[in-house]
């Protein structure tokens, strides 16, 4: 597969090569720029799946509402298990993590 080298040239597969490569580029900036952990706490409590999330799971016991909620924050802000569940344990203990 040869690069086009004007915009008519252009086709499917380029496309997903070009959007494969952007993708990879992104997750290399987010990795040289972390948010500090202030930041993603705030973050965190402020998103409303995560404040949905809360609310459905309030009356299970604490140690599940962890496990859950350390789930959907890897899940859905591609975060590791330690910063993860550092975050869980100040939402769940209402406790400032910094």
């Amino acid at each position: 597969m040869g690069l086009p080298n004007m915009y008519p040239e252009l086709n499917f597969n380029d496309f997903l090569l070009f959007s494969r490569i952007a993708k990879q580029i992104a997750k290399e900036v987010c990795l040289l720029m972390e948010t500090p952990l202030d930041e993603l706490v705030s973050m965190v409590e402020k998103d409303d799946v995560i404040i949905r999330k809360r609310i459905a799971i309030s009356s299970k016991p604490k140690p599940v509402q962890r496990k859950i909620l350390i789930n959907t924050i890897c899940s859905k802000f591609s975060l590791d298990i330690n910063t993860a569940e550092y975050i869980v344990d100040g939402l769940i203990n209402g406790r400032n993590c910094q």
